[in-house]
């Protein structure tokens, strides 16, 4: 498969590196930020835009202990 669709903060890394992705294996990470949201109330990646999105995703930055850790738009003011 080669063509990207879904809600931006579920897809996985595969897509975004628009190199061809397994079906089955993007739905499991995408079920995987599911499980993350129910669980910790947020999904795991963040971003004020696309490209941070992406980038947050490609490189897997998140922190279940602290779910805005990686968010680079938060209140850096304390």
């Amino acid at each position: 498969m080669s063509e990207q669709c879904g809600t931006p903060a579920y897809i996985a890394p595969e897509i975004l590196r628009d190199k061809g992705y397994e079906g089955f294996k993007v739905d499991v990470w995408s079920a995987g930020v599911c499980l993350y949201a129910m669980l910790i109330g947020t999904v795991p990646f963040k971003a004020s835009s696309m490209q941070e999105l992406h980038h947050l995703i490609i490189n897997g930055k998140y922190d279940v202990n602290n779910p805005n850790a990686y968010n680079q738009t938060q209140n850096k003011d304390g």
